[in-house]
């Protein structure tokens, strides 16, 4: 519930000149260039915020840049506060006109506190690093990078059972990255990844706690694209990527995983403004455990239940041991795509298969018997597409316009054949466009959707079926003044296996978009709409009856007295009704207004005062304010 609540908030933004431009937030500091100072009050939130970024040339080369930031925050109603604090240093070095050295230091200071939760965190960390966008040559471009942090963090809170948890521990990571970008040839580019990081976490009072990890990422990309001769284009992307993770405490979580994908296609153009187009792609990506008898070992009992020295224990569920893991996908698609130029007609049609396996084993190749629930996720998916679409122009400013697709989804697991299911979807759209008059369009359509699904043992599975008619257009009533209309009903069905029961639901919506727009210095923009619908079970079928109403009046209003001034005044009303087992009413008004003056060339001034009404629920209405102030010092 939101309380009536009156919040003001003032903000004031100084830009240094030696800034980045204003209103750009800085993507490490989380600063805006410049002084910003923002504060507000009220019963929900209480905060304080302030930031200054400054940038000082202290050579042609050489830049220094000073961050602090600070955020308070206090939810009364929560009981929770916090308090973030940052001081940053940076020194950039600029070697020509694409190539850069910088260097950065930071430290932070956090604290949050939530009464109600019982939780409290602190932490201190320190953070430094350097990166380097280096344009080696015309072709080659590099960009290294090198983090290093060292923090500090204290927890308390009641958990399971309002047990006190207290922990302290120190944390010390390091990453590093390099990324090299080379064009080979004038289409052909090579990307290469590299990246490596390690993380230390040490609890004193806790050493059962602690880890020690270490993981490495190498990525590469391959693109080229090439015209083999006038008319015929052939583009090639080849990805290969592999990833390393060593725990040195649970060596059982060593892990190597590795990726490879391989796409082609090719565009060819035929007479008579028509394109063929051939496209097919195939990954694969591993994941293999090193230490899988660590694992084993570890938890012997919990993966052998039956064999546990207590009987008691005997009839647990069994733990998966670790197996590797495969996916492998592969698909193909064919596309003609007919685009006559100067004429709304064309003939767009595609035809695609993809196909997706996914399966576990162990160092023998042997996938997992069926007693471990890891059995159950082998599977074969297979999807199949057809899609049309066809468009006709005729004289007097008619368009017609054909859609239709076909969809086939297909899972079929390899252990748990029980769990076999397809669906197969069928989708058909047809819209009439239509220009009655230089001032009035319509535009109908009507879309049937058909949907069945089926299993292997044949248990229930629905079947949907949807129907939506629409009509809509928009007019030109005088200079300035126009008006959007659109009505829309659907139909929706859905049938059990025995086609007896299932659930129906029939919607509609009106829906009335006036705008006008008399000069450059003033406009109105509304929007009406009003929907209903309602639910009703057939026979057996075990889902609710009700109806619901809904409306919804949304106005904007823009004012520009002079070049220096601009006001905004939105209202919106939303009123809904529904009938369940209870009737429940909502009405809810927002009024928003906002207004900016340039007081000066360099001093803006924006206001923004926004009321919340409740029809029905008083105590959720809401009164703010805001007030903000930038300026340039120079």
């Amino acid at each position: 519930m939101r309380t009536r609540d009156i919040i003001l908030r003032v903000s004031v933004l100084l830009m240094v000149a030696a800034a980045p431009s204003p209103g750009r937030e800085d993507d490490d500091t989380g600063a805006q260039p410049g002084f910003t100072l923002d504060f507000g009050g009220g019963k929900r939130l209480n905060k304080v915020g302030t930031s200054l970024s400054y940038s000082y040339p202290l050579t042609d080369v050489l830049t220094l840049r000073l961050t602090s930031v600070q955020n308070i925050n206090n939810r009364p109603e929560d009981e929770s506060e916090s308090d973030t604090r940052k001081l940053r240093t940076d020194l950039e070095y600029s070697i020509g006109k694409e190539s850069k050295l910088t260097a950065y230091y930071e430290q932070q200071d956090s604290f949050s506190d939530n009464e109600k939760a019982q939780q409290s965190v602190s932490s201190q960390s320190h953070r430094a690093g350097s990166r380097a966008s280096l344009n080696v040559s015309e072709p080659l471009k590099l960009d290294l990078g090198a983090n290093l942090l060292f923090s500090r963090v204290k927890e308390e809170s009641y958990e399971y059972f309002f047990d006190f948890i207290d922990r302290e521990y120190d944390q010390l990571s390091a990453d590093a990255q390099l990324t090299a970008n080379s064009d080979i040839t004038e289409n052909t580019r090579l990307v290469v990844d590299l990246q490596g990081s390690r993380e230390l976490r040490d609890y004193p009072d806790q050493p059962l706690l602690n880890s020690e990890y270490y993981s490495g990422l190498f990525s590469s990309t391959l693109t080229g694209s090439y015209m083999i001769r006038p008319g015929i284009n052939f583009d090639l992307n080849y990805t290969f990527s592999g990833q390393l993770h060593r725990d040195l405490l649970l060596i059982e979580r060593d892990q190597n995983s590795y990726s490879y994908s391989l796409s082609a296609s090719s565009g060819i153009s035929i007479p008579w403004d028509t394109k063929l187009s051939l496209s097919g792609d195939y990954s694969l990506s591993t994941n293999s455990y090193l230490n899988e008898d660590v694992w084993l070992n570890k938890y012997y009992y919990l993966i052998y239940p039956e064999l546990h020295p207590i009987p008691e224990y005997r009839n647990k569920t069994p733990l998966s041991p670790l197996y590797n893991t495969e996916n492998a996908s592969w698909g193909w698609q064919v596309k003609i795509d007919f685009d006559p130029e100067g004429s709304e007609h064309h003939l767009h049609w595609s035809l695609s298969q993809q196909q997706t396996d996914r399966r576990y084993f162990d160092d023998d190749d042997d996938p997992p018997p069926e007693r471990f629930s890891v059995a159950e996720s082998l599977y074969t998916y297979y999807k199949n597409t057809m899609s049309t679409d066809a468009q006709l122009q005729f004289p007097g400013g008619f368009v017609f316009n054909l859609r239709h697709s076909v969809a086939l989804d297909s899972y079929q697991y390899i252990i748990a054949t029980d769990r076999d299911w397809s669906k197969l979807a069928n989708n058909i759209r047809s819209s009439i466009k239509w220009r009655l008059t230089d001032n009035t369009s319509l535009d109908t359509g009507i879309s049937l959707r058909l949907e069945q699904r089926s299993s292997a043992l044949g248990y229930s599975l629905p079947r949907a079926n949807r129907i939506e008619m629409t009509f809509g257009g928009e007019t030109k009533v005088a200079d300035g003044v126009k008006i959007g209309y659109a009505l829309a009903i659907e139909r929706y069905n859905q049938r059990e296996e025995d086609l007896q029961s299932g659930q129906d639901s029939l919607s509609r919506e009106l829906s009335l978009e006036p705008t006008f727009n008399f000069s450059e210095f003033w406009n109105i923009k509304v929007n009406g709409t009003f929907s209903e619908k309602i639910n009703f079970p057939v026979g057996g079928y075990s889902g609710s009856v009700g109806l619901r109403q809904t409306s919804k009046l949304d106005s904007i209003l823009n004012l520009l007295p002079s070049p220096k001034l601009t006001f905004q005044l939105r209202y919106t009303w939303n009123y809904s009704t529904s009938e369940y087992t209870t009737t429940t009413y909502s009405s809810t008004h927002d009024w928003n207004l906002e207004f900016s003056y340039n007081l000066l060339s360099d001093l803006i001034l924006s206001c923004t005062v926004g009321y919340f009404l409740d029809e029905y629920d008083t105590e959720d209405n809401d009164l703010s304010v805001g007030l903000t102030l930038r300026s340039t010092l120079f």
